[in-house]
């Protein structure tokens, strides 16, 4: 399930009610989603799949694993396993309340939020120390 821009809590809501769940959770961002109200960037969207009511673990395995075997291009891929490719994100769970809205305006209130912390990209901690311009390990 793509980022919520073109669905909305109400009907992810009653999608969950009727016990249809996500195969995966993935963002939306392309150069006219980035400036919508429901800020479709991934951990914002699990963030929103939190408030939803899945649990955290689910909400992780939906946005890594899952999506890792509908790719099916590199073995651990989406797993932290040793020798799986070492491109990690590493966010913070912040307790609290926050709100979330959805592309239509809809709100809801979450008891947490994922932030981002860090990105390691090929075994390496992304953008520390910054790299010469332009330059990303291969």
């Amino acid at each position: 399930m793509g980022e919520f821009s073109r669905r909305d809590f109400v009907k992810v809501s009653a999608a969950g009610a009727t016990g249809l769940a996500p195969d995966s959770i993935s963002s939306d961002v392309w150069t006219a989603s980035v400036n919508t109200p429901g800020m479709p960037f991934l951990p914002w969207v699990m963030s929103k799949f939190l408030a939803l009511g899945l649990p955290l673990e689910k909400v992780v395995e939906l946005a890594t694993v899952a999506p890792a075997k509908l790719i099916g291009r590199v073995p651990g891929l989406g797993t932290l396993q040793p020798g799986a490719p070492a491109d990690i994100s590493i966010v913070e769970l912040v307790q609290g309340p926050v709100k979330l809205v959805d592309t239509q305006k809809n709100e809801v209130t979450g008891k947490a939020y994922l932030k981002p912390f860090e990105t390691v990209r090929a075994g390496v901690p992304f953008g520390r120390p910054y790299p010469l311009p332009f330059s990303v390990p291969a």
